[in-house]
């Protein structure tokens, strides 16, 4: 698992989801260095994804590069989705989630836009 984690991050090394399957898997190997350098490129990821939008509302979404980083991102973030409705735009699409009130989270929608790769 690691090792083929650590050859797909080298073709795209801003991929959330491999490297929260990489974190976790250093976690548990007890590889703590390993471990504190992946977790600070996901603290990186993410500030970098929140400086251009927060998700609070449409014209603030949250962008991202695919829909496996869209489920990342929720995750990492502690939104807790119910439903999604997606709008189809001309280089992306965007899904405005329906969340489960939290306290971390001021409202009831989530917006994320999944830009289309050039």
């Amino acid at each position: 698992m690691i090792i083929e984690g650590e050859r797909l991050l080298k073709d795209d090394p801003a991929n959330l989801k491999i490297l929260l399957l990489l974190l976790e898997s250093y976690t548990q190997k007890q590889d703590a260095e390993k471990t504190r350098i992946t977790k600070a490129k996901l603290d990186l990821l993410i500030q970098a994804i929140l400086m251009h939008g927060d998700g609070t509302s449409d014209s603030a979404t949250l962008k991202v590069a695919s829909v496996e980083d869209e489920y990342a991102a929720l995750n990492m973030l502690g939104i807790m989705p119910k439903t999604r409705k997606s709008r189809t735009n001309t280089n992306s699409v965007t899904d405005v989630w329906k969340i489960k009130k939290q306290n971390h989270f001021p409202g009831e929608e989530f917006f994320v836009e999944v830009l289309y790769p050039f």
